[in-house]
């Protein structure tokens, strides 16, 4: 499963492909493009048919979890600054990876 959200902080619509288009492109005195957060959380449970057959239980992974937050600024429609970061948890497999 997974959820994910997006909001602009300066109002603009934001596309489903992805991009926001910025009223006012930065530009030093007159504008300073758009802003975007971004969340996201998901997570991953393996069925017990998986093992053995596709995976080894003492090596593999059982479940995984995750968390991300991140920002875009947009400083106009063909140039974007990103950044991010994700979290990622593991259950079950090799204690030393």
């Amino acid at each position: 499963w997974q959820v994910a959200g997006r909001y602009v902080l300066t109002g603009e619509d934001a596309a489903l492909s992805g991009g926001v288009t910025p009223r006012r492109p930065f530009r030093l005195g007159s504008g300073w493009g758009a802003f975007e957060a971004a969340a996201r959380a998901g997570g991953l449970e393996l069925d017990d048919d998986a093992f053995p057959l596709y995976a080894n239980p003492d090596e593999s992974a059982r479940s995984a979890s995750t968390w991300g937050v991140g920002g875009n600024w947009y400083w106009n429609s063909n140039l974007r600054l990103s950044v991010s970061y994700d979290r990622t948890r593991f259950k079950g497999g090799a204690a030393d990876g």
